[in-house]
């Protein structure tokens, strides 16, 4: 506990004098209206889906289906898809990115002015991630030279990394590239998380059509949620690498009943709100962002996600036992009891078990005289 600790503090305070740039700022755009709610801070708590954008250490067990449809600033799409899954060699998630912006307009060189020409291209970014999370002892069981340092004080802790393909298109030009993330979340209690992750760990590059190179630089985040009473959610995400301007985003979330929560925020200095429903395994989520200037409009998301097996679930009869209602529990301690003995059983068993009766001197006398 003590060394990890300072493991957190050591990646908080050395890396956050990095020198920054924004080339590939859209993958900053987080997807689900829940964190959006909560002021975008969602490196500790996200679970679902979300996690293979968020942080991949935090991917679910559950098997789930999540979605993301929103208008960011009134002008640009955002979508987002993701699907994550158990398997007995840990959680694996895989999730589709894409934002685009239509409507720019082409112009010519006219007598030296720059004038429309009546023709548009537009700006489409897209990223396609596969993720893996699972606990660092399991993890460290599959390395042999690794398994004595294996112990309790891993078992609160996840792992995660998520391999990134990434595709932009500029007017008639394409480029594409890849990169790595990698995460840890570490439970210090049921209710208290702290966690971090690293962007584009490995040397992100995107290479245009053209022949010109970008390069997205390496970026990190800290993160620490605390839960009270199971209704009131407190969380906060630290930009501690690679951010031009780093913030403090946080945000809260109250669960009203277990079927509705309503949640606000702030992303830097820019407030945020939203809420949620959840039903049997089915949930939508609404989240509403302030514009950041006074000529932008706000931005809304829409989420809708679903846990296989919470809604139509059959029961497997044959796992089950065979006696489920209670009625009959007690046929079957007819047949385990002994069988009660039946009324000419009772009757012998009564004769058999009379004392016999002492002869008397008169019946000797009576004997002596037939004799």
């Amino acid at each position: 506990m003590k060394s990890f600790v300072i493991f957190f503090l050591i990646f908080t305070v050395l890396t956050v004098n990095i020198i920054a740039n924004n080339t590939g700022d859209w993958l900053d755009v987080g997807p689900d209206a829940k964190a959006l709610g909560m002021g975008a801070a969602s490196v500790a708590v996200a679970e679902n889906s979300y996690a293979t954008f968020w942080n991949p250490a935090a991917l679910s067990g559950k098997k789930q289906l999540y979605s993301t449809f929103a208008t960011l600033f009134g002008e640009v799409d955002y979508q987002y898809i993701g699907y994550n899954q158990e398997f007995p060699f840990g959680n694996v998630g895989i999730s589709f990115l894409s934002i685009n912006v239509d409507g720019f307009n082409y112009t010519s060189l006219i007598n030296g002015r720059p004038l429309d020409n009546g023709s548009s291209f537009s700006f489409d970014n897209s990223a396609l991630f596969f993720s893996y999370g699972n606990q660092l002892s399991n993890v460290i069981n599959k390395v042999p030279f690794l398994r004595k340092w294996n112990g309790a004080w891993m078992q609160p802790i996840k792992v995660g990394s998520t391999l990134k393909f990434l595709n932009q298109s500029l007017a008639d030009e394409t480029s594409s590239g890849f990169g790595l993330d990698l995460g840890f979340q570490y439970k210090i209690n049921k209710r208290l998380t702290i966690a971090g992750v690293f962007y584009n760990f490995l040397s992100t590059g995107l290479t245009w059509s053209t022949g010109a190179n970008d390069s997205i630089p390496l970026k990190g985040k800290v993160g620490i949620s605390h839960c009270y009473n199971d209704k009131l959610l407190l969380v906060a995400d630290i930009e501690v690498l690679g951010y031009q301007e780093p913030g403090i985003s946080w945000g809260v979330e109250y669960a009203v009943n277990p079927f509705f929560t309503i949640r606000s925020g702030r992303n830097k200095e820019i407030v945020t709100f939203g809420l949620g429903i959840n039903y049997k395994g089915i949930s939508f989520d609404y989240a509403y962002k302030q514009a950041t200037d006074s000529y932008l409009d706000g931005s809304t998301r829409f989420s809708l996600g679903y846990v296989f097996g919470s809604v139509f679930r059959k029961k497997d009869k044959e796992k089950e036992p065979k006696i489920t209602n209670k009625k009959e529990l007690p046929k079957v301690e007819e047949k385990i009891k002994p069988k009660k003995k039946t009324e000419e059983s009772q009757g012998k068993a009564q004769k058999e078990n009379k004392p016999k009766k002492k002869k008397t001197k008169k019946t000797r006398s009576l004997r002596r005289r037939v004799i």
